[in-house]
């Protein structure tokens, strides 16, 4: 799946806290977290 091969590929870059969030970006930002997209930052409350 796709996930497991981006979850695999940020590891073999170093990062240590790696999870899978199951409800995806969606979810994400359903639950009010804040996203970035590009070189602008975004918040999802906005």
């Amino acid at each position: 799946m796709a996930y497991q091969t981006a979850a695999r590929a940020a590891k073999d870059l170093g990062y240590t806290n790696v999870k899978h969030l199951s409800a995806g970006i969606t979810g994400w930002k359903q639950a009010g977290e804040k996203i970035e997209s590009g070189d602008e930052k975004k918040d999802s409350k906005n």
